[in-house]
């Protein structure tokens, strides 16, 4: 079965990157969550960026047949200006622990 992990940004339905496993799909968003809150890709695609908030996590799609087929979803964080939360769900969980 053939597999891709996806970084999205689910408040603007927004997909970050696609990524091979899962390992490879944590470490990217290890490294989003390094990026200060207004640059790239942390600066949201709204006017009204700078009041509003990304929530990212990791999806697992089924790729040997299109569409797609979601399989699974990790967590990530949520960023704004006034805050980087990783997820409290750690039983599936993309955080920096990992």
């Amino acid at each position: 079965m053939a597999t891709k992990y996806v970084i999205e940004d689910q408040v603007h339905a927004e997909w970050q990157s696609t990524h091979d496993s899962l390992s490879s799909a944590q470490s990217e968003l290890r490294r989003i969550s390094t990026i200060p809150w207004g640059e790239a890709p942390n600066r949201c695609p709204c006017q009204s960026w700078g009041t509003c908030e990304r929530a990212y996590e990791i999806i697992e799609y089924k790729t040997d047949e299109e569409p797609w087929t979601e399989m699974q979803r990790f967590a990530g964080f949520d960023i704004s200006a006034s805050k980087l939360v990783w997820s409290a769900d750690e039983s599936k969980t993309a955080s920096a622990g990992e």
